[in-house]
């Protein structure tokens, strides 16, 4: 038992892998002065040989690893990534790495929104509603960041289990040193983790309220305010059929 407490120990120590996107006016807050962290699902890769969505027609020689779900560690190859090699980013651009992948992601947003309609469809969302000047303004205000700490396979994340109580484990990481007033959680897969009976040890208070929209969480005396809309990488029209009840949901706590 004690090995086995160990072992445990050391998964949760070595899970946290991605870095999250801070905005240099978080502090500030998006809207009166509430601090939002947007909690997105994964990042995922498919610069594989077999992948029917390699678009960049980059074959990876250590896809098949780096995406493994079976290692679940992506860290190896974070100063390594082949295709940042070829493409000479390392050298190019200051602090790149696959650990700032949030970051890098809203960045290459924000100079071409076009080619990242997820970002794009949430991003316009708040213009509409709060009257926003435009994307920079929304972006320099929340925080971002991914649950799954290593990269996936591809587009669709799994059903997540007791095996992914470390990613949790780093989400309270992020919390404890974000401190956000709001946590805006794009998709169901993270709210179905948060259902299991294993996850709820872990917080004082999570759970979900009448309305499904929403969930109280309360951490080491900090309480929080999570919403929880359907992604806004609009799978199956989820979002596009959604976007008035989330809407309904969001300004009445921001």
């Amino acid at each position: 038992m004690k090995w086995r407490g160990l072992a445990i120990f050391l998964l949760i120590m070595s899970a946290k892998f991605f870095k999250p996107y801070v905005g240099t006016l978080y502090s500030s807050g998006l809207i009166d002065n509430k601090k939002v962290l947007i909690l997105g699902a994964s990042h995922y890769c498919t610069h594989s040989p077999n992948s029917k969505n390699n678009s960049k027609k980059f074959d990876c020689p250590v896809w098949e690893d780096c995406t493994s779900k079976k290692k679940r560690d992506s860290s190896i190859y974070d100063l390594c990534c082949p295709y940042y090699i070829v493409n000479g980013w390392y050298d190019k651009y200051p602090n790149i790495s696959l650990r700032n992948s949030a970051a890098i992601e809203i960045n290459n947003y924000l100079e071409n929104e076009e080619e990242y309609p997820t970002y794009n469809n949430f991003t316009r969302f708040l213009i509409e509603i709060y009257n926003l000047p435009n994307p920079q303004y929304v972006w320099e205000r929340v925080a971002f960041v991914n649950y799954v700490q290593f990269f996936l396979p591809d587009q669709d994340t799994p059903d997540l289990t007791e095996t992914d109580i470390p990613f949790f484990e780093v989400f309270l990481e992020y919390f404890d040193e974000l401190n956000p007033d709001i946590v805006i959680i794009w998709g169901t897969k993270i709210t179905n983790h948060f259902h299991h009976t294993y996850i709820k040890p872990f917080v004082k208070r999570l759970e979900r309220r009448e309305n499904p929209y929403f969930w109280d969480m309360e951490y080491k005396g900090k309480q929080c305010t999570i919403i929880n809309p359907y992604h806004p990488c609009n799978k199956r029209n989820y979002w596009s059929n959604n976007v008035e009840p989330f809407r309904e949901a969001l300004t009445t706590i921001l």
